[in-house]
């Protein structure tokens, strides 16, 4: 069994032979806690695919400690972009309106998005930042869990 990170390796291309079949996807249940969003931009009325998509996964104690935050970017490279350091680095720490900023500047300084006709590279590289801020604030709240398409 592979994990996601290891099965997507390209556009429409994954680790699979020809002569594999995909017989199990295994998705392991979220704490009770836990606030989950995804916010999807579409650049193109005329399209569905995002421009940019940011899936949030926020746990946090009654303290409000970060227990558990798992960001994943997709539409702006040729895989779902995840940057486990920045998430992990906020694990056992308050998770104010700052800390989710700090994350959202990780991500907006690190990927490196394509450029196509939904937006260039450097567009999408300013969306993916305020996206993950946006999907951080909303999986942060006590709003139920929930997607939206800007």
């Amino acid at each position: 069994m592979a994990a996601l990170g290891e099965f997507l390796v390209d556009y429409y291309t994954t680790a699979k032979e020809p002569d594999e079949l995909v017989v199990e996807v295994a998705v392991p249940r979220p704490s009770p806690t836990a606030h989950t969003t995804y916010i999807k931009y579409v650049s193109r009325s005329s399209e569905d695919r995002p421009c940019v998509g940011v899936a949030a996964y926020v746990d946090l104690d009654e303290g409000g400690r970060c227990t558990d935050l798992r960001v994943a970017i997709a539409g702006a490279t040729s895989t779902p972009f995840v940057l486990s350091e920045v998430t992990d680095a906020c694990k056992g720490a308050t998770f104010d309106s700052a800390a989710r900023r700090e994350v959202a500047r990780g991500y907006e300084d690190e990927i490196r998005p394509i450029g196509d006709v939904r937006g260039s590279a450097q567009y999408r590289k300013h969306v993916t930042g305020e996206l993950v801020f946006r999907a951080l604030e909303a999986a942060s709240s006590a709003q139920p869990n929930g997607a939206m398409r800007l």
